[in-house]
């Protein structure tokens, strides 16, 4: 007795059906595996917002920190003047810079590349 067409070709499909079904796990196992490796990556990289930040445990307590600055009392630096001014600018003021007031009488200004002094007589 031969056998019935419909029978073979529902024979093919259900192996078909078997190896689409095995691809599936493969393809789900290998998914998971990439989803676990994101989340990795993505948790590494939110801490990287902060690199030199000190573990917990490594962390000193507030009474142990370093008040900031430098120490009282220590020689002062100041950034020397330069060796060459390549342009003297003279500025007029209309009123104090301090309080916007009118200036009756400004004595002296000294200026370098980086900085400005004044002396003002208020009235």
């Amino acid at each position: 007795m031969d056998a019935d067409p419909r029978d073979v070709r529902i024979q093919q499909l259900e192996a078909e059906n078997q190896a689409l079904r095995q691809r599936i796990d493969e393809l789900e196992q290998l998914l998971a595996s990439f989803q676990q490796r994101i989340d990795e990556l993505e948790r590494a990289a939110a801490r990287q917002a902060a690199p030199f930040r000190r573990k917990d445990k490594d962390k000193k307590p507030p009474d142990q920190h370093k008040p900031p600055g430098r120490p009282k009392g220590h020689p002062p630096a100041f950034r020397p003047p330069p060796e060459q001014v390549d342009e003297d600018i003279e500025m007029r003021l209309d009123q104090c810079p301090d309080c916007g007031g009118p200036i009756a009488d400004v004595r002296r200004i000294i200026s370098d590349s980086h900085r400005f002094s004044r002396i003002i007589d208020k009235k």
